[in-house]
Formats: structure tokens, C-alpha cells, sequence
């Protein structure tokens, strides 16, 4: 896919270093990082907030995160998260089937959601953006 405006070089060389060791590890090109490193102080921004954001751990399973993160993608409707968090869904456990229940909320058709993760998947969807000014979904 080609940007529709001319894609800039990148200039600075720790960005540069950082976008390249990205796209290797991932193993492709990450036209969304080169678009956030057009500008470095959103690309430190986006990276701080990833850093920050949870990951897998001795409590929390790799493939419990990434059905949260992928939960909350769907229920935003951003393309982009989708991408990036059903990346190697299979990788970390997830059937297609189950992505495909995530994304037309039928989390029941499939008996393979564990109890912790029906809860997972409950929260995100809780956490979507408000509907109006005054209440939100995780209030109640």
C-alpha cells in the first residue's frame, strides 16, 4: 500500500534505528510507525503510552491480553488497532473462529472462552467511549 502523500525521510537517526528494528521484528512494513515518526514528539508519545500499556506477564497470559486488546479494537472500530492486535492472533492461541465471535459479539457461540476471559472481554467492551458527556460504560 503506498501513502497518498510522499513519504518523508526520516530524519532522525534514533527514530530511524527504532522504526527499522520494529519493521524486522515484525517482519513487515509498519507504515503507521514511519507516519507517527514524521513527528518525533508523537512518536515518543506513542511509544511511551505503549510502554505503559499492560502486558503479559506471570499474571496476566499472553493470549488473556491480546483478546483484551483485541476486544477493545473491535468495539472501537479502529482499523488500525485491529491490525495490529489480530497480528499473529494464532501465535498466541486464538482460532479465527473466536476472532470472528469477538467481532460480531457472539462470544457464546464458542465454549473455548475461559470464565477469566469472558471477563476480559466483558471489561473492554464496557470501556468503549461514552454515549454522552455525562455517563460512561465503566461508571456503572
Amino acid at each position: 500500500m503506498t501513502p497518498v502523500i510522499p513519504e518523508p525521510q526520516l530524519r532522525n537517526p534514533l527514530i530511524r534505528l527504532g522504526v527499522a528494528v520494529s519493521e524486522r521484528i515484525i517482519g513487515r512494513r509498519l507504515a503507521t510507525a514511519r507516519l507517527l515518526a514524521w513527528s518525533p514528539k508523537v512518536a515518543a508519545g506513542a511509544g511511551a503510552l505503549e510502554a505503559l500499556a499492560p502486558t503479559a506477564g506471570r499474571d496476566l497470559p499472553e493470549r488473556t491480553l491480546r483478546l483484551a486488546r483485541l476486544t477493545a479494537s473491535l468495539t472501537l472500530n479502529c482499523p488500525f488497532c485491529i491490525d495490529m492486535n489480530a497480528h499473529r492472533h494464532r501465535q498466541v492461541g486464538i482460532t479465527d473462529a473466536e476472532v470472528y465471535a469477538l467481532r460480531d459479539r457472539r462470544e457464546d457461540v464458542t465454549k473455548s472462552f475461559s470464565p477469566s476471559e469472558r471477563l476480559v472481554i466483558a471489561y473492554a467492551r464496557g470501556c468503549r467511549r461514552p454515549r454522552s458527556p455525562w455517563t460512561t460504560r465503566c461508571d456503572r
